[in-house]
């Protein structure tokens, strides 16, 4: 894969199913103590399910929701507020999922996610987001606009804790002594992925933790075809949706067997993608920790089960 400046390939697939009444308090700040001595930075609530995160992003004296996206290498803006940031640094077509999206680069003034200040002048990204709201508006929970993403540029510098037992996402300094099981992630300027075993395929294959991709898992369409060839995936159709290029028709499938860490996931659903990546719903049945600065994930069951009882795709206790 090519180093680029600014890589926004995974600027797309915010999940269908925006708030329902349940998460309509997600974003809004969780009552925590602050101090040096003290591990958490900000919390904010979020969905217990594991869809979308929509966290407050204040710029020029106005709130505006924004996705979490730890697929996004720099933070975008929507067009629409192109007139609240500064100077123009430059364009570029960045690769999206499934198209290519033209792209403008600028500096953006004092901006702060909750609490938490990003630098004045911090290179962000610009892009038409109009077809992640077309798309949101065809989905049977309520309709919600958002106006951006927060990327990487801001939160490889946190641990990110998520409690979806609680719906609680923290923002931390290190992560908290009951994590779970850590797996080394693979960091590069632009993206953090896992090694993980596919049932078909020889040796280890990366895959990008990005929580932008919609549903749990996005498989390279050559790493598809030649395991539906092999018999490890099968498809189950197409669908319609919309990347930050436009609206695409995909393709659904679902994979045999899959290994992360000391895991297996069986039957896992799968859409076809320009790269591997984990969205965030494949953990909505765990305790997740994001260790950015010392480049681990940690895995923990939710509750008191010692093995995951998920539907789809399901868990087990041995990786293939």
């Amino acid at each position: 894969m090519q180093a680029r400046p600014v890589s926004l390939y995974v600027l797309c697939f915010i999940t269908l199913g925006w708030l329902t009444s349940t998460a309509a308090a997600q974003g809004g700040p969780w009552p925590h103590r602050s101090g040096p001595e003290n591990n958490v930075l900000a919390e904010f609530r979020i969905p217990r399910d594991g869809s979308d995160i929509l966290l407050p992003v204040h710029i020029a004296g106005r709130t505006f929701p924004f996705a979490l996206d730890t697929g996004c290498s720099t933070t975008a803006f929507d067009a629409s507020l192109r007139p609240l940031l500064g100077q123009t640094l430059g364009f570029a077509d960045e690769p999206a999922h499934a198209g290519i999206c033209h792209v403008e680069y600028c500096r953006a003034p004092q901006v702060s996610v909750g609490t938490l200040a990003m630098p004045p002048g911090t290179p962000v990204a610009v892009l038409d987001m109009r077809a992640y709201r077309d798309r949101s508006a065809h989905c049977r929970s309520a309709h919600r606009d958002f106006y951006g993403l927060i990327g990487l540029d801001f939160l490889r510098q946190f641990v990110l804790d998520f409690d979806f037992d609680r719906g609680r996402l923290a923002f931390l300094r290190r992560p908290p002594v009951s994590a779970g099981f850590a797996i080394p992630m693979l960091a590069s300027a632009y993206q953090y992925a896992v090694p993980m075993k596919v049932a078909g395929i020889n040796g280890w294959q990366p895959f990008i933790v990005d929580f932008g991709t919609r549903g749990a898992l996005a498989v390279r369409h050559d790493l598809l075809d030649t395991l539906a060839r092999r018999g490890f995936a099968c498809d189950t159709g197409t669908f319609f949706s919309a990347d930050a290029s436009g609206w695409h028709q995909f393709r659904a499938a679902r994979l045999a067997r899959l290994g992360l860490g000391g895991w297996g996931i069986i039957d896992a659903p799968v859409i076809g993608s320009a790269f591997n990546c984990l969205g965030l719903e494949l953990f909505e049945d765990l305790r997740l920790t994001l260790d950015f600065p010392g480049e681990r994930l940690f895995l923990k069951p939710r509750g008191a089960a010692g093995l995951w009882d998920s539907p789809s795709p399901r868990w087990t206790s041995a990786a293939p």
